[in-house]
């Protein structure tokens, strides 16, 4: 298992509406930021958990894979 330092653990908040249109780079995404990070995935459903999300996100740096809408 790794271990990583504070500062490269990620919270990676996916849009729904990316995962929707293009999941296979939504996935590609992932496996490279959790390459190089611990991540916390949230697949958050509309604006209201999104905020959630990012307010219990603690020392984790945000990540936003969404698209251009």
């Amino acid at each position: 298992m790794a271990t990583f330092a504070t500062s490269d653990q990620l919270l990676v908040v996916i849009d729904p509406v990316a995962r929707r249109t293009d999941g296979e780079s939504v996935r590609i995404a992932k496996d490279v930021l959790s390459g190089g990070a611990a991540i916390k995935v949230s697949l958050p459903d509309g604006p209201e958990e999104f905020a959630r999300a990012l307010a219990r996100r603690g020392s984790r740096r945000p990540v936003v894979v969404g698209d251009d809408r």
